[in-house]
């Protein structure tokens, strides 16, 4: 099982050092990171089509995927659903899809709902079940306490026949469709792990945030265990681990 720590300086070609905020390499991103960045994005982008198109493309075919794992007519409820690129497709070209959003803040989704006004947002965890609960690239954001309290609750969000898909990008790359002949740490790179911190504080401080926690996906099964999901699906594509999780038997 593997679990490390990891850092960004930019993201959708938006320095942090632009932000209006501190940043820190000891916790990670929150509400006051993310109110100042997407103040930066809704500058630099009028729309979600001006989104850099890398970006773009890469959310359609995590969309594209998403959707033929959702059966017809599902009640579907999006986890950390950011700036909607993918419940904007969901919410437009699946109609039967009863769908409903959660973020603790709805000012990343300023594109989705004005565009989709209709779409129905939550910032606090409904108290109702779904067929289908998913996030994308969600879970590095949580440490392993909060991991297990946060899923321990969206559990209670699913019935017996319900799935709880998780689409991650996994440490290992081979788990991510990358075609790489090994994923073992050499002896150097464990080193290059443990002191980065150490150069980030010495040399890269305020230009760096402390992004979250990076896992292979033995390390997400067993977290997922934890609260009671047992991992039914698990496969690479398009640059990304999907997994797939049910309530378990044994619970």
């Amino acid at each position: 099982m593997i679990q490390f720590p990891f850092y960004q300086n930019e993201w959708l070609g938006i320095k942090f050092t632009k932000l209006k905020c501190n940043l820190t390499l000891f916790r990670v991103a929150g509400e006051l990171f993310y109110d100042s960045f997407y103040e930066v994005l809704f500058i630099k982008y009028k729309d979600m089509d001006e989104l850099p198109s890398l970006w773009r493309k890469q959310k359609l075919e995590t969309y594209k995927k998403l959707s033929l794992m959702m059966k017809k007519n599902s009640k579907v409820l999006s986890l950390g659903s950011g700036l909607g690129f993918i419940e904007d497709k969901i919410f437009n070209l699946r109609p039967d899809i009863f769908l409903e959003c959660y973020d603790f803040s709805k000012l990343g989704g300023k594109f989705l709902y004005k565009k989709n006004p209709s779409l129905k947002y939550h910032s606090i965890l409904p108290q109702k079940r779904y067929d289908v609960v998913f996030c994308v690239q969600f879970t590095y954001a949580f440490d392993n306490k909060n991991f297990i309290d946060f899923f321990s609750q969206i559990k209670q969000c699913l019935n017996k026949d319900s799935i709880l898909i998780s689409v991650d990008h996994s440490f290992n790359d081979v788990e991510n469709d990358y075609k790489k002949p090994s994923t073992k740490l050499s002896f150097f790179d464990k080193i290059k792990i443990i002191i980065r911190p150490i150069y980030y504080l010495l040399f890269k401080k305020n230009k760096i945030q402390f992004w979250g926690w990076i896992r292979d996906n033995e390390r997400l099964e067993f977290l997922f265990k934890k609260v009671g999901l047992e991992q039914i699906e698990s496969f690479p594509y398009n640059g990304e681990s999907f997994k797939v999780y049910k309530i378990s038997n044994l619970i």
